[in-house]
């Protein structure tokens, strides 16, 4: 494994304890159903951009780091789509 993986597997546990730890904080609080899957999506698309930008650096075309970002996410097992040509009629 290499060492990059273990610390961010650390961070994420500790993550985890925290939100744990936090959530019986605030136990008496109404929160959504779905926030613990949002909290996840978040955490895994910030990540992968993170990790693009780590990989890529700056100063590429947009599109380099759109078709990067669908690839890391994938790697996440995340479908993805890119950005699709749309009509847009006026009025």
């Amino acid at each position: 494994m290499r060492a990059g993986c273990l610390i961010e597997q650390e961070a994420t546990e500790t993550t985890e304890r925290l939100c744990i730890s936090l959530f019986s904080l605030f136990d008496g609080i109404y929160m959504h159903p779905l926030f613990l899957k949002a909290s996840g999506l978040t955490h895994d698309v910030i990540g992968s951009a993170i990790e693009v930008h780590k990989d890529k650096g700056p100063g590429l075309l947009e599109s380099i780091y759109e078709w990067r970002l669908t690839m890391e996410l994938g790697l996440r097992g995340y479908s993805t789509k890119s950005q699709d040509n749309m009509c847009v009629l006026a009025a």
